[in-house]
């Protein structure tokens, strides 16, 4: 399981960099503008989007860890199961 954490958060900080590196001209322009409040940046439109675009995405990666476990869980199951019904018709 400590394999599936240190993917999911090497895949979401991914994630995250590059929604920023994509949006880094943006966040230069609101830095610099003084009268602007962080609730007023963040209503933005294209903003908004990203930020929704982010936390699909990272919503995305943290539903497909534990749905990869357990397809390969229930793939080596089927060959544990397979594996012994082989040796059975072998001793028969």
């Amino acid at each position: 399981m400590n394999v599936g954490r240190d993917v999911l958060g090497s895949m979401t900080n991914t994630l995250i960099f590059a929604f920023t590196g994509g949006a880094f001209a943006i966040l230069v322009l609101f830095s610099t503008a003084k009268d602007l409040t962080f609730l007023e940046v963040l209503n933005y439109e294209f903003i908004a989007t990203d930020v929704a675009m982010a936390l699909a995405g990272s919503f995305g990666l943290i539903a497909t860890v534990p749905a990869t476990a357990a397809i390969s869980a229930g793939f080596e199951n089927l060959r544990v199961e397979f594996e012994k019904w082989r040796e059975r018709e072998k001793v028969e």
